[in-house]
């Protein structure tokens, strides 16, 4: 698999590859941290464009910067082009340890935040602030995915004004 993604980088004739990379799993004693990447050769298959591979993975007690930054050492001396791909984005939940790790090893490589847990902690936020019935819980996902999906600062500036003065609580 490492062949396959070595195969994918500083390409531009094919979308970013989008590497994730999150501690999925907590075994009790134990975490594993995924390391996958979207194969954006594929990205025009009908049913399943850009399917995802795994192409690590890290087993480690406990959540720690150290760890975080001995997985991404052993991922960059096993494919050291990855620390200067112009074609690539790594997508964390914002973990701090993860990130600083990251920062620290692949300075170079732009970081996004996960969609899907950034909706978990204002869902989060939301239910503090006595927010949680699914039809409110719905029109605020609603707006923060059209948020998300933007052209420009300018748009997403625009939108959120007018979230905040027209459908938002004041509580939020």
């Amino acid at each position: 698999m490492v062949e396959e993604f070595r195969s994918l980088l500083n390409r531009t004739d094919i979308p970013h590859i989008i590497m994730e990379y999150d501690t999925t799993f907590d075994l009790g004693t134990c975490y594993v941290s995924w390391l996958t990447f979207r194969h954006t050769e594929f990205n025009d298959l009908p049913n399943n464009p850009m399917p995802t591979m795994g192409l690590g993975f890290l087993i480690h007690d406990k959540k720690l910067e150290s760890s975080h930054e001995y997985f991404w050492k052993m991922i960059k001396e096993e494919i050291p082009s990855i620390a200067t791909a112009k074609n690539l984005l790594i997508c964390t939940d914002e973990e701090t340890a993860i990130v600083n790790a990251l920062k620290t090893i692949l300075p170079g490589i732009p970081r996004v935040r996960c969609h899907i847990h950034a909706w978990r902690n204002i869902k989060w936020h939301l239910a503090k602030k006595g927010i949680s019935k699914k039809k409110e819980l719905a029109n605020y996902r609603s707006s923060f995915y059209t948020l998300l999906n933007q052209n420009s600062y300018e748009e997403y500036s625009a939108n959120l004004l007018e979230l905040k003065e027209n459908f938002w609580s004041d509580v939020y």
